[in-house]
């Protein structure tokens, strides 16, 4: 795969919001959304073989999903 930097990464938003939601669920009030941080989670997913861990959060938080399960709406 590509190399991810602080440029590569402001050209991949989708990726960029993946590694936030993640960071959001995963670290709560400690969360850390530096560019750098996110590099750094993306890397240590990487090396952990753990990328999966990002579209397991995007499931997870789905409006659709919570919408479609529990009749919650995101107002």
């Amino acid at each position: 795969m590509n190399e991810i930097n602080e440029y590569t990464l402001e050209f991949m938003k989708n990726l960029k919001q993946l590694l936030i939601n993640y960071i959001s669920v995963t670290y709560e009030e400690n969360a850390d959304f530096s560019i750098n941080s996110l590099i750094k989670e993306y890397y240590l997913l990487e090396r952990n073989n753990n990328l999966h861990y990002l579209f397991e959060v995007e499931y997870l938080i789905s409006s659709v999903r919570l919408e479609l399960e529990y009749g919650l709406q995101n107002n």
